[in-house]
């Protein structure tokens, strides 16, 4: 029996420490949350889906599936943009955006946790050689961005 904490907010450390007589993983943590109803099945999924997503391959280079359209590629070429610049800003996802405000601390460590994961898929799924997912973090404005793209 995993014993809950009187918090509205639930970190993963509270919890654990309140069950410190069992072994308390990141599964655990997410099925209580699950199961709470602090998180919805759909936000749960569509969160993995942002760390797993499905790839696809156009003029050898990889996207992310959900996100590529020909019509918008085709868009960017005829706008100006190289195929490299096409991808990295197809495959573009801020991290910012998605966490939102109060996570400052971690949104790096997400970032990177977000590119390292889809770098786990590409090499499974052996798509492209050369593409690879990476973070950018844009200074001014203190975001943090994923993309896919053949820059090492």
């Amino acid at each position: 029996m995993i014993n809950l904490c009187d918090e509205p907010e639930w970190s993963f450390e509270e919890l654990r420490s309140l069950n410190a007589a069992v072994v308390f993983s990141h599964y655990d943590y997410a099925r209580v949350l699950r199961q709470s109803g602090k998180i919805s099945y759909e936000v749960l999924i569509n969160w993995l889906t942002t760390y797993q997503p499905s790839f696809t391959v156009f003029n050898e280079k990889v996207f992310v599936e959900e996100m590529f359209s020909i019509e918008r590629y085709t868009s960017l070429l005829t706008n100006g943009s190289s195929e490299d610049a096409a991808q990295l800003f197809i495959n573009l996802v801020s991290i910012n955006s998605i966490i939102g405000d109060g996570f400052d601390g971690s949104i790096k460590t997400i970032a990177k946790n977000v590119a390292d994961k889809w770098n786990s898929r590409l090499l499974i799924e052996n798509l492209n050689s050369t593409d690879r997912a990476r973070v950018i973090y844009e200074k001014n404005d203190e975001e943090y961005f994923v993309t896919i793209d053949g820059v090492v």
